[in-house]
Formats: C-alpha cells, sequence, structure tokens
C-alpha cells in the first residue's frame, strides 16, 4: 500500500493548487484519502493515477457542445412539456365543471321524472277506476234490462 501524504506535500509534489484537492477530496473524485480533524492526508500513488487520467481523458470541445446541445434541446422538450401539460390542466378542468353541470342537470331530470312517474301513476288510477265504474253501471243497466224484458214478457 503507498503511503498517505499529507495536502501541503501534495500540493509541493504534483504542483496542484490546494483547494483543487480540497475539491477533489470532497467531491470524492479519488479514493485513498482520509480526514484527521481538519488535515488532509491522500495515497500519493492513487493521486497520480487520477491525474495521469485527468490528462489523458480529457473531453473534447465538440463532445462539449454535443453536450450542450442536447441539454439545450432536452430543456426545451421539457418547457414544451409543461406547456402541454399546462393546456391538458385546463381542458381537465373545463371538463370538469362541464360533467359538474351534466351531473346537476341530471338530477333536475330524474327528479322532474320521478314527478312525471307519480302523475302518470295517479291519472292511470284515477282512469281505471272511472272505467271501472263506467263499465260497473253499463253492465247493471245491461242487466237491468235484460231482467225486465224477461219478466215481462
Amino acid at each position: 500500500m503507498s503511503e498517505l501524504i499529507s495536502l501541503e506535500a501534495a500540493v509541493q509534489k504534483y504542483g496542484i493548487k490546494e483547494e483543487t484537492i480540497r475539491l477533489w477530496v470532497e467531491l470524492e473524485k479519488f479514493e485513498g484519502t482520509r480526514k484527521r480533524g481538519d488535515e488532509i492526508w491522500v495515497n500519493g500513488k492513487i493521486l497520480e493515477e487520477y491525474l495521469t487520467w485527468r490528462k489523458t481523458c480529457r473531453v473534447s470541445i465538440d463532445y462539449l457542445e454535443d453536450l450542450e446541445m442536447f441539454c439545450y434541446n432536452q430543456t426545451t422538450m421539457n418547457d414544451i412539456y409543461r406547456e402541454v401539460i399546462k393546456m391538458q390542466e385546463i381542458q381537465i378542468n373545463h371538463q370538469q365543471g362541464k360533467i359538474t353541470e351534466l351531473e346537476k342537470l341530471s338530477e333536475v331530470i330524474d327528479t322532474e321524472l320521478e314527478r312525471v312517474h307519480k302523475i302518470e301513476r295517479t291519472v292511470i288510477s284515477r282512469l281505471d277506476e272511472s272505467l271501472a265504474s263506467r263499465t260497473t253501471h253499463w253492465m247493471v243497466q245491461l242487466w237491468r234490462r235484460y231482467f225486465s224484458s224477461k219478466q215481462g214478457g
């Protein structure tokens, strides 16, 4: 295992600003770091490997431009989706208002329909009573005529 070196020794040995190494340690850019109180100790070998990687694996300008364009496009799409969602929410709220109105209208129609059915039942009942009394009266009259003609004849 490589030995740990102090932050000050790493700054002198590798020529990197102390703030930069502190930031890398805070962001956990490489392993092999220790904190003892306010002191930071780094593994020299792992820090060298990280520095080599940073030099050899630099990101190209083209890649950064592509990445920037991708992020811009994603942001634009997110804005469009947000607007679409707002429009859909407006439509949903409008439709919910219409549904509420239709439900109220349906309740009124149901109430009126029940009232009409009640009137219909009353009319039919009275009509049945009227027809029954007329039919009975007619039959009684016919019966009387029939028997009076037999008795008289």
